[in-house]
C-alpha cells in the first residue's frame, strides 16, 4: 500500500469527494467536523495523466464510480505507477465526473512537488435545534426537534 493525499480541482469537488467517502462508511458529515480546507501549490511534473476515459482505458480502468468495490483496480494501478517513479495520478473525480482529482504519493511525511498554502479555511458545522410544532386535527400540537446546519468559516494560523 502506498500512502497518498487526495486533492481536487476546486472546492465543490473536494467536498463532494469527502461526502462520498463518509457515505461509504456510513458516517454523518457532522461527525467529521470541524475540517480544514487547504489549497496546495503543485510543482510536480511526474504525474500520470489518467484524466480521460481513453487514458484510463489504456490501463484497463473504467471511469471512476463512487462505489468502493471499484477501488481495488485503481489502487493496484496507482501502486504500479508509484513503482515506476510517478509522483501522483490525475484522474476524473468519482463524485463529480466532469471534474478532476489528484492523488499525490507521500514519501514518509513528505509530498514531493507539493506545498500547502497558508492559512487553511476552517469549516465547522454546528447543529442548532429548533422546535417545530405540527398540529394534529384534534387535540394538542405534536412537536419534534429539527436540526438545521449552520456553516461558519474562519481562517486559522
Amino acid at each position: 500500500m502506498v500512502a497518498a493525499i487526495y486533492l481536487a480541482d476546486e472546492e465543490p469537488t473536494a467536498w463532494a469527494e469527502w461526502y462520498r467517502a463518509l457515505a461509504e462508511i456510513a458516517m454523518p458529515p457532522t461527525h467529521g467536523m470541524p475540517r480544514d480546507l487547504w489549497r496546495w501549490t503543485i510543482a510536480a511534473s511526474d504525474i500520470a495523466d489518467l484524466s480521460t476515459p481513453a487514458k484510463l482505458a489504456r490501463l484497463d480502468l473504467p471511469v471512476p464510480s463512487p462505489l468502493r468495490r471499484t477501488w481495488p483496480s485503481f489502487q493496484a494501478a496507482g501502486e504500479e505507477l508509484h513503482r515506476k517513479g510517478y509522483l501522483g495520478v490525475l484522474y476524473p473525480s468519482a463524485a463529480r465526473p466532469d471534474h478532476q482529482a489528484l492523488c499525490l504519493f507521500r514519501e514518509g511525511g513528505l509530498i514531493p512537488g507539493a506545498e500547502p498554502e497558508r492559512p487553511p479555511s476552517s469549516i465547522e458545522i454546528r447543529l442548532h435545534r429548533r422546535l417545530a410544532c405540527i398540529p394534529k386535527n384534534e387535540g394538542p400540537a405534536q412537536c419534534r426537534a429539527l436540526a438545521s446546519p449552520v456553516r461558519r468559516r474562519a481562517h486559522c494560523n
